[in-house]
């Protein structure tokens, strides 16, 4: 767990939501990792932060901030991740559909085992669905200040400790942000790649993040859906 005893701040640092660059800055403010087996505090570091989400006993009465990511966005990202196919395939116009299937079927069957099951095994790579998936619910806790990855800069000038830092005064943390070496430049969008279909079971999912973050429900597509596309669209995940 990642944790400022100082500013009394835990920060949940969920996957694949631009936690290397986050980890970066906040290291700078002495933000640490809580190994709580061993009941130590180690360095945070860019590509050494806990994914953990929890908060132990003694910091029950801590400000939580957790780094979130357009849901559509992020669940691609765990296709791209753990698929080959996602990793290695080419992307041109006429392969477009069959990118979109092998997203429609990957969306049916990890949503069906986030909920029944805790490792989607048949790909290249076992999926730890509970740990990746399922554990960002916030029904036990809702933080205090979201970093959403579509708007790092907005969402750190919301927090008063960067505020009124001289890493956020001298434009250092808005230059890491802007030059983040992580950002994943692709040649298509989610908004391009998502059925009907398989953007429900995004939605149904993830319908708290939507409400809690601000994200579109309708971010999925670039088509401007009709107000009875929309209706369908949220009434066949109720």
């Amino acid at each position: 767990m990642n944790v400022n005893r100082e500013l009394k701040i835990v920060w949940w640092a969920p996957e694949r939501s631009a936690t290397k660059i986050t980890a970066d800055i906040l290291r700078k403010f002495n933000f640490e990792i809580y190994d709580e087996i061993r009941d130590i505090y180690l360095p945070l570091s860019t590509n050494y932060h806990s994914h953990n989400i929890k908060i132990p006993k003694q910091f029950e009465d801590y400000k939580i901030i957790c780094n979130v990511r357009n849901p559509y966005d992020k669940i691609l990202s765990f296709y791209l991740n753990f698929t080959s196919v996602g990793k290695h395939f080419v992307f041109m116009k006429n392969k477009k559909e069959e990118l979109v299937k092998k997203i429609d079927i990957f969306c049916l069957e990890l949503f069906e085992y986030a909920i029944n099951q805790q490792i989607l095994v048949n790909y290249e790579r076992k999926i730890p669905v509970k740990d990746y998936i399922s554990k960002l619910s916030f029904d036990y806790k809702i933080p205090n200040n979201f970093l959403r990855m579509e708007n790092l800069i907005e969402d750190f000038s919301k927090l008063d400790f960067i505020l009124e830092s001289k890493f956020w005064k001298s434009g250092e943390i808005q230059d890491m942000i802007n030059e983040n070496q992580y950002i994943n430049i692709r040649p298509y969008r989610f908004d391009e790649l998502y059925s009907f279909a398989a953007a429900s079971r995004v939605y149904d999912f993830y319908k708290k993040h939507f409400f809690i973050c601000g994200y579109d429900p309708y971010s999925f597509t670039q088509k401007k859906l009709s107000n009875k596309e929309k209706i369908q669209f949220i009434h066949k995940t109720l």
